[in-house]
C-alpha cells in the first residue's frame, strides 16, 4: 500500500527544491503533490507527474484530470464538494451546469480568486512605481486586472479601482465604493482564504528571483 508522505514534509519539499511558480504550495501540497524539481511535481499514490504550471492552476483539478482513478484525488475532491453543498458560494458568476460529474469540481474565476495568494499571484507585472502595495491590495480582496493602468476589481463585488494616489489605502477606498462588499464584511459566503505562512514565504521567494 502506498503511504503518503507527512503533509509538512510535502511542504517542505516545495522550498528544499526551489520553487517559484505561481500556484499555491498549500494547494498542491492538499492536492498530495510533492515537488521532484522546479516546476515538476508528483503524487505518491497514484505516481502522477505534472509540470508546466501557470498562476491560476487548480492543482487538484490537473491532477484529477490525469489520473482520474488516483483515491487520494477523488477523497478530496468528494469533500470539496460537500463544502460546496454545506455552504453555497454567492458570487455574480456561477459555474456552469455539467451533468458530468468529473466536472463537477470545476472552478470558476471568481472561486478561485478566493484565495488571496491567488489574487496576490496576478500583481506579478504590478508597476514598483504604483502608489498602493500589491499585498494590500490582495488582501483587501483586489486582484490586476491591467498592470499596465492600474487597474484592479474585488473578486466578490465586483468593484473596480484605476486611480490610485499617494496615501490611498485600499480597504478604505473599497469601503468608500462598496460598504457592502461580502468580502470587506467577512461574510462566509465570500469564501476568502487568507495567505497563509507558507504561502507568505512562497510569495517572497518569487518577488526576490523576478
Amino acid at each position: 500500500m502506498t503511504t503518503l508522505l507527512p503533509f509538512n514534509t510535502e511542504f517542505d519539499t516545495f522550498f528544499a527544491k526551489g520553487w517559484r511558480q505561481p500556484v499555491s504550495v498549500k494547494d498542491l501540497a492538499e492536492a498530495g503533490l510533492r515537488c521532484t524539481g522546479s516546476d515538476e511535481v508528483v503524487c505518491d499514490f497514484c505516481r502522477a507527474q505534472l509540470s508546466g504550471w501557470k498562476a491560476g492552476d487548480v492543482p487538484l483539478k490537473r491532477h484529477i484530470k490525469l489520473v482520474s482513478s488516483c483515491e487520494f484525488a477523488k477523497h478530496k475532491r468528494k469533500g470539496k464538494k460537500r463544502k460546496r453543498r454545506s455552504k453555497g458560494l454567492q458570487f455574480d458568476s456561477k459555474p456552469a451546469a455539467s451533468n458530468d460529474d468529473s466536472d463537477s469540481d470545476t472552478e470558476t474565476e471568481d472561486e478561485i480568486l478566493t484565495s488571496e495568494f491567488n489574487r496576490l499571484m496576478t500583481f506579478q507585472d504590478w508597476p514598483l512605481s504604483s502608489p498602493v502595495d500589491k499585498y494590500d491590495l490582495a488582501a483587501t480582496g483586489f486582484y490586476c486586472v491591467s498592470p499596465s493602468s492600474n487597474i484592479v476589481r474585488c473578486y466578490a463585488c465586483k468593484v473596480e479601482v484605476e486611480d490610485w494616489n499617494l496615501g490611498d489605502r485600499p480597504k478604505k477606498k473599497h469601503q468608500v465604493l462598496k460598504a457592502t462588499c461580502p468580502h470587506l464584511r467577512g461574510d462566509e459566503n465570500a469564501e476568502n482564504v487568507p495567505l497563509g505562512p507558507f504561502e507568505k514565504r512562497q510569495a517572497v521567494n518569487i518577488s526576490n528571483h523576478k
